[in-house]
């Protein structure tokens, strides 16, 4: 039987539904993929999916799963599905097959009745394959991330500086932007990370951010005090006689390649909040029938 491969869509922040899915699953043993850059572009799942035998999945806010497949909606109506479900080419998945698949996955997202098609479906949904490692193996590859990771990218034609910063054991790094870097310099990124309730949780982040000042950035440590700039930062975002109040500080839980990204769409004026604020009510109605159509088949 063919393995099925998941890529789960999200946004610039994770909504409550794709947080739950990846958690649930990763907790089932799949390895879900997931993509912050490719969900509302309708060109690449017609250059990627469209041949493969797939079905893209939409929870509603009636906590209904609707599905379809790339050729069944057009440009016009088709937005960001929560997640695509897909075989290799030459595989056959008839009706009945994906209507258990799509009942499986209703039942560990939306903990709905243990029925006979749920477990057609968890059979359907085939784990990928597990390799079996010794100690010394599992050692070696906790310690490819054990360190703390920086690296920066300045995008000089918005005049935004992109700092990241990947803590240890962890997959999702911190990316903090600092737009109008040739005024702000780098100071600001220090403090932006607290925005963040996940930093500042280890004890060995302020120490790390006091090395980054002195040795990445060779900024005299005795100046470095972050009470005064956590003070100063939240200040700045108050208005007050004569001053206009900054923004708050911009972090992403992304990569540095997808904040890129995320900016520019946001350039394009494509917007990149919740996965249901932008569809129409066409793509809805669309997709309500053919998710009853592909039923009535089974």
């Amino acid at each position: 039987m063919d393995i099925p491969k998941i890529i789960i869509f999200v946004n610039e922040k994770a909504t409550e539904l794709q947080e739950n899915l990846i958690k649930k699953l990763h907790e089932l043993e799949y390895a879900p993929m997931v993509d912050a850059v490719h969900g509302k572009s309708y060109e690449w799942f017609k250059n990627n999916v469209e041949q493969s035998c797939h079905k893209m999945f939409v929870a509603t806010e009636k906590k209904e799963l609707l599905f379809y497949t790339i050729s069944q909606i057009n440009e016009d109506i088709m937005f960001a599905p929560d997640f695509l479900v897909y075989f290799s080419n030459d595989y056959v998945c008839p009706p009945s097959s994906w209507l258990a698949i799509k009942m499986w996955f209703y039942y560990i997202l939306f903990d709905g009745e243990e029925t006979d098609l749920v477990h057609t479906g968890a059979i359907l949904m085939k784990k990928p394959y597990k390799e079996v490692i010794g100690a010394v193996e599992m050692e070696r590859e906790q310690k490819q991330n054990e360190f703390y990771s920086f690296r920066y990218h300045h995008i000089e034609e918005d005049d935004i500086m992109l700092f990241e910063v990947c803590k240890p054991f962890t997959e999702t790094p911190y990316t903090s932007v600092i737009r109008s870097f040739s005024i702000n310099g780098p100071k600001p990124f220090f403090s932006s990370l607290y925005i963040c309730t996940s930093w500042g949780v280890s004890r060995h982040d302020l120490p790390f951010l006091k090395h980054l000042w002195e040795v990445e950035f060779h900024f005299n440590l005795l100046e470095f005090d972050m009470d005064a700039m956590l003070k100063e930062a939240t200040e700045a975002c108050y208005p007050s006689p004569g001053m206009i109040p900054q923004l708050e500080p911009e972090v992403y839980r992304r990569t540095i390649e997808q904040v890129i990204n995320t900016l520019e769409d946001k350039k394009r004026g494509i917007s990149c909040g919740g996965n249901h604020v932008d569809k129409k009510e066409e793509f809805w109605n669309r997709v309500e029938i053919l998710t009853q159509q592909a039923e009535n088949e089974k």
